[in-house]
């Protein structure tokens, strides 16, 4: 429901104003249900991105299509499979949410918060 809302909002307003706006209100909603602040962040961006790219509104589409020289038809088949990639990660992204149990993120504060720092943090590997 916050993704459908946040993307109806993206298609007519800027992402900025947006962001200052709907952040304080929909934030406490969506840890109420489980999500984390980092994850809320995420799918808000996403949405608000989509919404930047899709008309009515859709600044970023007619920027790119003024910069490029192009037409808005060549340009949206181009974005459209995009942003069906797009919806499909927040919606995947939400059926992870639901099934996530705060019962690992606590078990994993326990284990690691009488260990001095050194051991607590897990060492970098690059490949």
């Amino acid at each position: 429901m916050v993704n459908l809302l946040l993307l109806l909002l993206g298609l007519v307003m800027d992402m900025a104003p947006l962001i200052v706006i709907m952040t304080p209100v929909l934030l406490p909603l969506v840890q109420s249900v489980g999500m984390t602040a980092e994850q809320f962040g995420v799918v808000m961006i996403i949405n608000l991105g989509i919404g930047l790219c899709t008309p009515p509104v859709g600044n970023a589409l007619f920027t790119g299509c003024a910069v490029g020289k192009t037409t808005l038809e060549k340009t949206t088949v181009a974005i459209v499979t995009t942003l069906h990639c797009d919806d499909w990660c927040v919606v995947l992204d939400n059926i992870r949410t639901m099934d996530n149990d705060d019962r690992t993120k606590t078990t994993r504060v326990n284990e690691i918060k009488d260990k001095p720092f050194s051991e607590a943090v897990e060492p970098i590997t690059y490949c």
